[in-house]
């Protein structure tokens, strides 16, 4: 993902940053983060083909669910910095979220998913 930049984009206003670039900020960072997680996981794959113990295989699927989740919430980023008014999103930008559980905690409806030990959701 290539980040558009201006010399504005590095200026630093009083106010703090601008929310929309602040967005793409983290957009940008949550892309690399699930470039690297998908990188993990392609290694993981691979070990796994060696024979790994299948309790061990079972506990590394979770790199999966993080990959989806930091890619996911890069792609909310970047629908959010391109939002005319990013005081509020709108329902639209939820809908690309594959993970239901993600899209219904993002959009507060509830912690669908969620389990108090932090387990990833399961699909």
């Amino acid at each position: 993902m290539m980040l558009d930049t201006t010399a504005r984009d590095f200026a630093v206003e009083p106010e703090g940053v601008e929310l929309r670039l602040l967005a793409q900020r983290v957009a940008h960072e949550l892309a690399a983060a699930a470039a690297v997680a998908h990188d993990c996981q392609e290694v993981v794959g691979e070990f796994s083909a060696h024979g790994l113990a299948s309790e061990l295989v079972v506990r590394l699927q979770a790199l999966d669910s993080l990959t989806q989740r930091l890619s996911q919430l890069g792609g909310l980023f970047e629908r959010l910095a391109a939002l005319p008014d990013v005081r509020h999103a709108p329902e639209h930008v939820f809908e690309d979220i594959r993970l239901d559980g993600l899209r219904s905690r993002l959009w507060g409806r509830s912690d669908h998913g969620a389990t108090p030990d932090g387990e990833p959701e399961l699909w």
